[in-house]
């Protein structure tokens, strides 16, 4: 796909025919963008949608950071700027850490030691309270509790906000038009 747009783009370029706008979906997206198609002339009106971009302003979270700091740390460690496939997995995984951190901040763990299938299924594995001390009147099944957690979550991070509705789509997110 990004070949298509590039192609595209040039096409016009080639002929000075330069619109108000052209809306590609995934090229303009990709380092080096600019330069392929012949440069900033070519690239003038060009516009896009993306989830995230290293450049995002206003916001940030108390794991990543910024955007941009998000993108050196990633780029440090891994040796390429990320795109917003790698910012959407990483927000994602933040999400759920969240979550399941507040889904058991009031639980006592029976076994000293378990794994995850425990953690999750075994009702006898983890003794829960209420926000006032008493005990559940119900012994709760981590997995739900996390979906619980999952559901009642309304947070920010270098991504994004993040809240989802009741068919567990993120409906706080708000892609970005990028020229």
């Amino acid at each position: 796909m990004q070949d298509a747009g590039i192609q595209t783009a040039k096409a016009f370029a080639r002929r000075k025919y330069y619109l108000k706008a052209l809306f590609l979906t995934w090229a303009p997206l990709h380092s080096g963008f600019v330069s392929s198609v012949g440069g900033p002339e070519a690239a003038n009106h060009i516009l896009t949608v993306a989830h995230w971009h290293p450049i995002a302003r206003g916001l940030a979270d108390t794991f990543f950071g910024t955007p941009v700091e998000y993108a050196a740390a990633f780029e440090k460690e891994h040796g390429f700027q990320p795109d917003q496939l790698h910012a959407v997995a990483s927000a994602t995984v933040l999400s759920l850490a969240w979550a399941i951190q507040a889904a058991f901040e009031r639980c006592t763990f029976v076994k000293p030691s378990m794994d995850a299938a425990s953690l999750l299924f075994d009702p006898n594995a983890i003794e829960c309270v209420d926000s006032l001390g008493a005990p559940l009147p119900q012994k709760p099944i981590g997995y739900d509790l996390v979906l619980k957690s999952l559901a009642a979550q309304s947070v920010t991070t270098f991504f994004g906000k993040i809240e989802f509705n009741r068919f567990r789509r993120n409906i706080a997110a708000r892609p970005l038009i990028i020229q």
